[in-house]
């Protein structure tokens, strides 16, 4: 099973990768979660501990990538659901309207952690990995969560 994860999973999620690794191997891609970095901090580095076959992707590949590979789903995890929206993590979006053109299911989940900030600072943007990659003097604008109506989202087990 070849899979891409978006976002910050919760514990059972991790469980489930575990239990599902167990009865077939699986391909798991994650995107990188810029500007923090999460994927490549975070979600890659507790699937690489639990010893999982993962591969990292930048943010901007995930439309080239779905449209070369076999992705079986797409695992989005938002932050909060409220009148028939999800907020999740920034690239969310594109990753749905993605997922559609190339038939991918989109599964949706709960965020492992529910606190988030709306807009980022911007050394978020300006800094990669704590080395400036844009020059002085200029103004960014850093949105980290947005919102996806549910309606958008073909397979949805958040409820």
């Amino acid at each position: 099973m070849n899979i891409l994860i978006h976002g910050m999973p919760d514990n059972n999620f991790y469980q489930w990768l575990l239990s599902k690794n167990n009865q077939e191997k699986l391909i798991i891609h994650v995107a990188e979660g810029r500007p923090q970095l999460s994927g490549v901090k975070i979600v890659a580095q507790r699937l690489a501990e639990m010893e999982m076959n993962v591969t990292v992707i930048s943010d901007n590949m995930i439309a080239f990538l779905m449209s070369q590979l076999q992705f079986d789903a797409a695992f989005i995890f938002y932050y909060e659901k409220d009148d028939g929206y999800i907020t999740c993590q920034i690239g969310s979006l594109i990753l749905v309207v993605c997922a559609k053109v190339n038939q991918i299911p989109i599964i949706c989940r709960p965020a492992g952690k529910k606190d988030y900030q709306k807009f980022g600072q911007n050394d978020d943007l300006f800094l990669f990995d704590g080395v400036r990659v844009a020059p002085k003097g200029i103004q960014a604008y850093v949105p980290l969560v947005e919102k996806i109506q549910l309606n958008q989202i073909e397979y949805d087990v958040s409820k």
